[in-house]
């Protein structure tokens, strides 16, 4: 057996299951999973003192920000590896498991929140555009914000179009497309190549299932009926909801003038008519995030992309494409 770390020895948690925005199918009480990890990413030759382990719901407040409420939690041994609630999930439903380290002195180590949803997946019938939960229309939001969005129907795509544009008819050439995983349900506000300070912006969202039977063969452009496993084949075919409305959103920092008001161009609610989609060959990602409760001291420094993103009150990923505390 491992020994107990030494004070100060950091543990990053590795989650086994449910894992970072997963998708569970049963609805029977979640076995978690863990194990710990060094700042390499090998297994860690010692383990905490002790742990605390809690489960329970995320929600978006209006505002983007993310709200846990614990419906369950416990200590637990220093060499635990596993855990199961006794509460059922819910169809569609958010939910959340976070495991905190806690040495010999009692001192709490770094708490990772390992978000996950519930399905049932949508089928095509079933396949409904998003509700936006935040921001509000028109709202001055400084980089760091969270735009959210839920689903309708009781269940969940397999994907996520977000588009974001300096004008409100959504033209091509000033627009970006992203393509997300299902449970993605955040994006960030935050300067890149495409967001800049003080100016609006207008998004939408849809919800995404594969469409399999118009997928492309990694080797062609032209549709092709899969007659392969289906994980062998590049799905770039996808049966698309239809928008949510439009909203904007103007992006604020201290060099701004005012910020107006309303936005220049009030946008319209548009829905489209279910519809199959070929995903963009130039598709630009734009980095999803969350906004999770952390402990208040948080080092930024060698967190890796998501483990950033995921801390994103306390850090931020620059340009040099590493992570750092935010000033």
């Amino acid at each position: 057996t491992t020994p107990v770390c030494d004070e100060g020895v950091p543990l990053n948690l590795n989650a086994i299951s449910p894992q970072y925005y997963e998708t569970l199918v049963s609805l029977s009480p979640p076995l978690i999973q863990w194990s710990f990890v060094t700042d390499t990413g090998s297994p860690a030759t010692c383990h905490p003192a002790n742990q605390h382990i809690r489960f329970g719901t995320r929600t978006f407040a209006t505002d983007g920000t993310i709200i846990l409420t614990t419906l369950e939690e416990t200590d637990l041994a220093g060499t635990a590896a596993s855990w199961t609630p006794s509460s059922a999930l819910l169809p569609a439903g958010h939910y959340f498991w976070e495991v905190t380290p806690i040495s010999s002195s009692g001192t709490a180590g770094f708490a990772r929140v390992i978000p996950f949803v519930t399905g049932p997946i949508c089928t095509v019938a079933e396949l409904l555009p998003p509700t936006i939960l935040s921001v509000p229309d028109g709202a001055s939001v400084p980089a760091g914000s969270i735009l959210s969005w839920d689903f309708q129907g009781g269940c969940v795509p397999t994907g996520v179009e977000i588009d974001m544009s300096t004008t409100s008819s959504f033209e091509p050439t000033n627009s970006s497309f992203c393509t997300y995983p299902v449970a993605m349900h955040a994006a960030l506000v935050d300067v890149n190549d495409f967001l800049l300070p003080c100016h609006t912006y207008y998004w939408r969202v849809a919800a995404l299932i594969e469409d399999r039977h118009n997928a492309l063969s990694p080797d062609s452009s032209s549709p092709v009926i899969a007659t392969v496993a289906p994980e062998t084949i590049e799905v770039e075919s996808w049966i698309h909801s239809g928008y949510s409305e439009v909203r904007s959103f103007y992006f604020m920092d201290n060099t701004c003038p005012n910020a107006p008001a309303t936005p220049t161009v009030q946008p319209t609610f548009t829905p489209t008519a279910t519809q199959t989609i070929t995903a963009s060959p130039t598709v630009r990602l734009i980095a999803p995030t969350v906004t999770v409760e952390q402990p208040a001291q948080v080092d930024c420094s060698g967190l890796n992309f998501a483990d950033c993103n995921a801390n994103i009150n306390s850090c931020f990923w620059n340009n040099s494409q590493q992570c750092e505390n935010r000033p």
